[in-house]
C-alpha cells in the first residue's frame, strides 16, 4: 500500500484528491459546502446555539433506491453539520477520524 491509499477488501483504494477540479483556485473544495465544487452539495449552514441547519433537497442521483436517500450521503450531511458547529466554536478546521451512524428508518 502506498501513500494516499487506504486498504479495502479486494485491494487498495486511491484517496488522493486530484483530477476534475484543476480549474479552480479555491482552497475550499469541500464536497458538502464549497460553493465552487462542481459536483458538491453546496450547503450553506446557519449555526446558532450549537445547532447547524442547511437546506438540502435530495435529487434522484442522491438515492440508493427510489425515494430513499443513500445512507452515505445522509452521513455526509451529519458530518458537515458537526464540522460547522466545531468551526464556529473553535475557529479551526476539523476532519472526521471515524463515524458510526445507526439509522432508525430510511430517509
Amino acid at each position: 500500500m502506498e501513500n494516499g491509499e487506504i486498504e479495502a477488501e479486494g485491494g487498495a483504494v486511491d484517496t488522493e484528491c486530484d483530477g476534475g477540479l484543476e480549474d479552480t483556485d479555491d482552497d475550499n473544495l469541500c464536497f458538502g459546502c464549497s460553493p465552487t465544487n462542481p459536483v458538491g452539495l453546496r450547503l450553506e449552514f446557519d449555526v446558532v446555539d450549537n445547532r447547524a441547519e442547511a437546506d438540502f433537497r435530495p435529487r434522484t442521483e442522491h438515492c440508493g433506491v427510489r425515494e430513499v436517500v443513500h445512507g452515505g450521503l445522509v452521513a455526509t450531511l451529519i458530518d458537515e453539520a458537526i464540522g460547522h458547529v466545531i468551526h464556529r466554536n473553535t475557529d479551526s478546521v476539523s476532519v472526521t477520524k471515524s463515524m458510526t451512524v445507526d439509522f432508525r428508518r430510511p430517509v
